[in-house]
């Protein structure tokens, strides 16, 4: 019978055979029968984002196994759930992503080397599941998004690789308009109107913050998707030194419930919103696909 030692380094040969890269390295030539320069073997040159059949930049890779048969849930790798993603930065050339919509985007395969597939094996755990984690991240040229693929099983023992492909849903845009409102008095309930989405100001208050020593949050009941820049002037038209502070966004279709901390260096009294919209906002389907293995 294995002893818990040796069981523990049986499983981690394992998880480094998984992980291993396959492939030798070429042999070097003789000496005497040196190669000319164009036919000597290269290693395998890795696709380029956005090449065809490659539209995805693998970014990251995490395989975390199930606790065993009578271990506690909470007895995992780093602290997180059990399964299977892969992090991949998807382009989109033109440009303009505002954000990815992961409930209408779609994951049509993810396999290892093996041929075993995730997506339609046994759920490994509880915690375990399948789709996209997190918030989706934007490149600051709007040009890539970074997304986390995940599956509810691990590959088989001896893969070397895993295959990903799907379809994202994309939020794109690349014409602003901006619009200010009255000056408006800083207190509870007061309203800012400009541009399509209106807004209520709530808890304006002391904030203690360090150098932030004031605070107003906004309120909309509609989706913000389409806001791409807030900016606050005093009295005189000056523009105000704003920190963003927490926030929230929940809801669906036409109910939505917002708020967006913002916090400043002085009380105030009275004030003028600047805010800059997305006018041509609009859905494109992106197709994703990419092999991931250690050495990407």
């Amino acid at each position: 019978m294995l002893t818990r030692t040796m069981l523990a380094l049986t499983v981690f040969a394992a998880g480094m055979f998984l992980l291993a890269g396959c492939g030798s390295a070429p042999e070097k030539p003789s000496p005497s029968k040196e190669l000319a320069p164009e036919a000597r073997p290269q290693p395998n040159p890795q696709p380029q984002p956005g090449a065809p059949g490659n539209e995805g930049d693998v970014r990251g890779l995490r395989i975390i196994a199930a606790p065993r048969e009578g271990e506690p849930d909470d007895f995992r790798a780093f602290s997180m759930f059990p399964g299977t993603t892969v992090a991949l930065a998807v382009p989109y050339p033109a440009g303009g992503i505002v954000e990815v919509d992961t409930q209408s985007s779609k994951i049509a395969e993810f396999a290892d080397d093996t041929g075993f597939d995730l997506l339609n094996a046994p759920q490994i755990s509880k915690w375990a599941s399948s789709g996209f984690d997190g918030l989706p991240a934007i490149s600051p040229d709007g040009k890539r998004a970074l997304v986390e693929v995940k599956a509810h099983a691990i590959p088989k023992t001896g893969a070397k690789s895993l295959r990903v492909a799907g379809e994202l849903t994309m939020r794109v845009a690349t014409e602003k308009k901006t619009f200010t409102s009255a000056l408006v008095a800083v207190k509870e309930g007061a309203k800012i109107d400009a541009g399509p989405i209106p807004f209520t100001i709530t808890r304006p208050q002391k904030a203690k913050n360090g150098q932030w020593t004031y605070s107003i949050t906004l309120k909309a009941e509609r989706n913000v998707n389409i806001l791409s820049e807030v900016r606050f002037l005093d009295e005189s038209g000056k523009p105000l030194e704003t920190w963003r502070g927490g926030g929230m966004r929940s809801g669906w279709g036409d109910h939505w419930n917002v708020e967006m901390e913002y916090l400043f260096k002085q009380p105030l009294t009275n004030v003028k919103a600047e805010l800059t919209y997305w006018m041509d906002l609009k859905d494109v389907k992106v197709p994703f696909r990419a092999q991931a293995g250690v050495g990407f």
